[in-house]
């Protein structure tokens, strides 16, 4: 291991133990962040951010899921999270334009399919944007999808360039560890944290658990794949089962019925594809799931009932129904659909309103772009997901721990049939794991060769 890698784990070391201390914090004083907390946490990200050019980049994933901590906490008139977001963004974006300027790296030559893709993407996004009726209503929709392809081209360009792309994924899991820690915690504690942004009572009402951000599964279930790899732990090998053991148990407590449907069935994929390939550290993740789900039945803090109601499957079927059927009605919004954010916040106020009386909500990530951005964004999306998959699936050979990004491929295109996922933070943590998946193969250097569950050499 090089100085400029010892370098990184400690830098990944440091960054990990300001976010759990500032976690620990918000949990030990009642849930809330002092000034002098939020300043302190402030002068530590700075002084990280001097001794490491990567900062930004690797602070992000904390930021994305863990800067609600702070949003309460203001600096002129602006939340914390906010600045420390902008502030990573523009330094990122710095770093890819001087890298472009100064060695003019991006030529058509050097463009791949899912490049092309991404820009595509981005492309219908913005067109949807400017075609909407409401602009402002879809700015940061617009916004976050802009910095969603400069994060992608900055990791193409310049992040495996510094042969950091473990590191790039273990600053998402150790992000998604903490915020599972805090699902676990505020469950027991009987914190409703899906009202903190809101100012409403913390109190919780119901017999689940609860984040920030709702859809926070997607990243919980993607890094609970990865982290049973073992290929990017945030632990030592002595260690590497706790990081999966608390995602498991963060989703069971979350109990959101698709996301722990689409784990049975990738676990259960896994297993035919091949049952002798780490099957000691499935069967255990199997017998701890059951355990705990018993030990929730019998505690009542799961309703049977709800388990086994497959009413809201139709009623969604009724709703995509719906979408479909207004959107073949009109070309303009079939092609590029209503604009950024509108299934979230203008659906309600429209015209098809009527679409959602029953439900409340598009609850389909696939559907809810479709309304969004039109039928072509659509085909990108799952076309940039079989690119991933197939690149993926080429590098098995050279190590077997590959088939976990699969996996977390497949569950992500699971949820999304029945779980809506907005361009939010969540997508953009999403977007930035799978650039990550689809760079690190092919831009990572291997020590001599690669055995059957190997773990990669850093």
């Amino acid at each position: 291991m090089t100085r400029s890698m010892r370098g990184l784990d400690r830098h990944f070391a440091y960054n990990f133990l300001s976010w759990l201390s500032l976690t620990g914090l918000f949990v030990l004083n009642d849930f809330e962040i002092t000034e002098w907390m939020a300043f302190s946490f402030f002068v530590t990200q700075a002084l990280l951010s001097l001794t490491n050019r990567l900062h930004a980049f690797l602070a992000l994933p904390y930021i994305l899921i863990l800067g609600p901590i702070l949003h309460k906490v203001k600096l002129i008139s602006t939340s914390l999270d906010e600045i420390l977001l902008v502030s990573a963004l523009i330094v990122v974006t710095y770093e890819l334009l001087k890298k472009v300027v100064s060695t003019r790296v991006i030529h058509y030559s050097t463009a791949t399919l899912y490049d092309l893709v991404q820009i595509f993407m981005f492309c219908i996004v913005f067109l949807s944007w400017v075609l909407s009726e409401s602009l402002l209503q879809g700015i940061n929709g617009m916004i976050i999808a802009l910095f969603v392809l400069i994060v992608h081209f900055y990791i193409k360009f310049i992040l495996f360039d510094q042969k950091v792309g473990a590191r790039a994924f273990r600053a998402i899991i150790g992000a998604a560890f903490l915020s599972a820690l805090l699902i676990i915690y505020a469950y027991y504690a009987n914190i409703n944290l899906n009202n903190f942004l809101d100012g409403n009572d913390l109190k919780l009402h119901f017999a689940k658990g609860s984040y920030f951000y709702a859809n926070i599964f997607y990243i919980l279930g993607a890094a609970f794949f990865v982290s049973i790899s073992g290929c990017c732990s945030i632990f030592y090998r002595q260690l590497s089962w706790v990081a999966p053991l608390v995602f498991l148990w963060s989703l069971l407590v979350y109990f959101n019925k698709t996301a722990l449907l689409s784990i049975l069935i990738v676990f259960l994929l896994l297993l035919i594809s091949d049952s002798r390939f780490k099957s000691k550290v499935i069967y255990f993740v199997f017998v701890v799931a059951f355990i705990l789900f018993i030990n929730f039945i019998a505690n009542e803090s799961v309703d049977l009932g709800k388990i086994y109601n497959t009413a809201s499957l139709f009623v969604r079927i009724d709703i995509f129904y719906e979408v479909i059927m207004a959107l073949i009605s009109d070309l303009r919004t079939y092609s590029v659909g209503y604009g950024p954010q509108f299934a979230i916040k203008g659906l309600k106020a429209s015209d098809l309103s009527y679409i959602i009386e029953n439900q409340g909500t598009i609850d389909s990530g696939y559907i809810s772009y479709l309304l969004e951005y039109g039928f072509f964004y659509v085909v990108a999306l799952c076309l940039s997901l079989f690119i991933i998959f197939f690149k993926i699936n080429g590098y098995r050979k050279l190590n077997p721990s590959f088939r976990y990004f699969n996996a977390a491929l497949f569950f992500y295109s699971l949820v999304l049939i029945t779980q809506v996922l907005s361009t939010g933070k969540v997508f953009f943590v999403m977007s930035m794991f799978f650039s990550l998946i689809y760079y690190f193969p092919a831009k990572y250097h291997f020590n001599g060769r690669i055995n059957r569950g190997q773990r990669w050499k850093y």
